[in-house]
C-alpha cells in the first residue's frame, strides 16, 4: 500500500487503472445482465472432465448478455468443486443453536454477504478471471469451517450415534476431495505445466497414472 502511494497517489490504487490492455476498467460501467451469469460461474460452475491426467478441462463462462464481458478459462465454481463448502448447508438445521451463537452467526452472514458482493464487484469491475476467487474463497472456507465444527458442537450436545459418524467421516473426506481437485487444477490451468515444465508435468503424469 506504501508502495501505491507512492506511484500512485493513494495507498487503495493498485494500477488498474493504467492497464493498458483491451480491458479498460476504467469505462466498463455497471450491468445487471452480468450479475447471474458470473455469480453462477464462481459458485455453481461444473469443470470439464476427461480420462487422461489431470483430469479436468476448462470451461467458458455462457452468457446471453449483449454487451462486452472480459473472461477466461474456468475450472469451475466453488460450491461445485470443494465439498468442505457444503458443510455451510447444516446451518439452517440448527438455525435455532445458531440464534444462541450470535457472534458465529454474525460472523458467516458477514463472510456469506461479503462473498456475493465482492463476487458482483468482481465482475462488474475487471471481469471473470478464474484467479479472482482468491479475493473472497479463503474467508468463506474458513465460515465453512466454522460451520462444520459448530455441527460437531450440536451433536455433542445431543448426540446422534449415526449423524456422528457420518460428519467425522464426511469431514475429511470432503478435505481430501479440496486437496486432489486443487492438485488436478494447478496441473490443468493455464498456463499449463506442461509447456513451462514439461519435465515435471510428465514425472508427476506418471506417478499418478501408474496402471500406464
Amino acid at each position: 500500500m506504501w508502495y501505491n502511494a507512492a506511484r500512485f497517489g493513494s495507498p487503495f490504487d493498485f494500477g488498474a487503472n493504467y492497464n493498458l490492455t483491451s480491458n479498460d476498467m476504467t469505462r466498463r460501467g455497471f450491468a445487471v445482465g452480468r450479475i447471474a451469469p458470473a455469480a453462477v460461474t464462481f459458485l455453481a460452475g461444473i469443470p470439464g472432465v476427461q480420462t487422461v491426467f489431470p483430469y479436468l478441462t476448462a470451461t467458458r463462462m455462457q452468457t446471453n448478455y449483449m454487451g462486452l464481458t472480459i473472461t477466461e478459462l474456468y475450472y469451475g465454481g466453488a460450491f461445485a468443486c470443494l465439498p468442505l463448502l457444503w458443510g455451510l448447508a447444516a446451518l439452517p438445521l440448527a438455525r435455532r443453536r445458531l440464534g444462541s451463537r450470535r457472534d458465529l452467526r454474525t460472523v458467516i452472514r458477514l463472510v456469506l454477504v461479503c462473498t456475493a458482493a465482492l463476487a458482483v464487484v468482481d465482475c462488474q469491475m475487471a471481469g471473470m478471471l478464474y484467479r479472482y476467487q482468491s479475493d473472497w474463497l479463503g474467508p468463506l472456507l474458513l465460515a465453512a469451517a466454522l460451520a462444520w465444527l459448530f455441527a460437531e458442537s450440536v451433536l455433542q450436545a445431543r448426540p446422534i450415534p449415526a449423524l456422528t459418524k457420518a460428519l467425522r467421516t464426511a469431514l475429511p473426506l470432503a478435505v481430501l476431495a479440496g486437496v486432489c481437485y486443487n492438485f488436478c487444477v494447478y496441473f490443468a490451468a493455464e498456463p499449463q505445466l506442461m509447456g513451462q515444465n514439461p519435465a515435471l508435468y510428465e514425472n508427476v503424469s506418471r506417478l499418478v497414472q501408474f496402471w500406464l
